[in-house]
């Protein structure tokens, strides 16, 4: 006798049927569900183009303000050197300043994304399957940690407005906020700056998808990925302190 066993209609909730368009939006207004919707496929690069986009439309606007803060800064590194010529020191002005005309730097900014697309995936894939018991894959990991990025069209649209209107690069919307403007501390103010709005949001989104992914609480996720989250914030935190920024989610 052949019957037709029907699947188990929570099996059938946790994998609802949605396309591109509609679980790119559902990240932010049902990202537990976008994150169920999630498949093995190349969704990734689609993500990569529009960071990208969205990347190099925004340094076309704020590039004058960038390259003023930047020099800025780089002077008054500088001066506090001793020894450092001022024609030495003017030399490397310069040269730093004309890299803001060359119109192929800013095309590296996409395959710095890249390059952390794959990173993070794997070492999200490690913390799912090896230390949350999950069985999931790498292009599936890949694709959500993809869509935690679509977090940088709403920070683009907050910020870019904010720091054209200041003028500056210095606008904050992470505890650094607490720090007085004439502290230098620079671990804590790499430290303080890790905790922004924005950054938080892609870090929950983060955890809840890894959670969706490998079957597990959000709890145990939140744990895995915060905890890999804070010791890479600390190495940062670490490396601005000795004067080797970098930059990174």
């Amino acid at each position: 006798m052949n019957e037709q066993i029907a699947a188990p209609q929570s099996d059938v909730l946790e994998t609802p049927q949605m396309g591109m368009v509609g679980r790119f939006l559902a990240v932010f207004t049902d990202p537990r569900k976008a994150f169920t919707s999630v498949r093995k496929n190349h969704e990734w690069i689609i993500v990569l183009v529009l960071a990208a986009a969205v990347s190099i439309g925004s340094y076309q606007f704020t590039k004058p303000i960038i390259r003023k803060d930047v020099i800025a800064q780089l002077e008054e590194q500088l001066k506090s050197n001793p020894n450092v010529s001022a024609e030495r020191r003017q030399e490397i002005m310069d040269t730093v300043a004309a890299r803001f005309d060359n119109p192929w730097l800013q095309f590296l900014g996409p395959v710095w994304i890249l390059v952390v697309f794959a990173v993070v995936a794997g070492i999200l894939l490690f913390l799912g399957n090896i230390l949350m018991g999950g069985q999931t894959n790498f292009l599936t990991v890949l694709n959500m940690y993809a869509l935690t990025w679509l977090v940088v069209i709403p920070e683009t649209i907050v910020k870019v407005p904010l720091i054209i209107s200041k003028s500056s690069t210095k606008v904050e919307t992470s505890l650094a906020l607490l720090l007085s403007a004439e502290n230098s501390n620079k671990f804590l103010q790499t430290l303080l700056g890790k905790f922004d709005l924005f950054g938080l949001w892609q870090l929950a989104l983060v955890m809840l998808g890894l959670s969706v992914l490998c079957r597990t609480s959000f709890g145990k996720s939140a744990a895995a990925v915060g905890a890999a989250w804070f010791i890479w914030v600390l190495i940062q935190a670490g490396l601005a302190s000795i004067g080797l920024g970098f930059s990174g989610a």
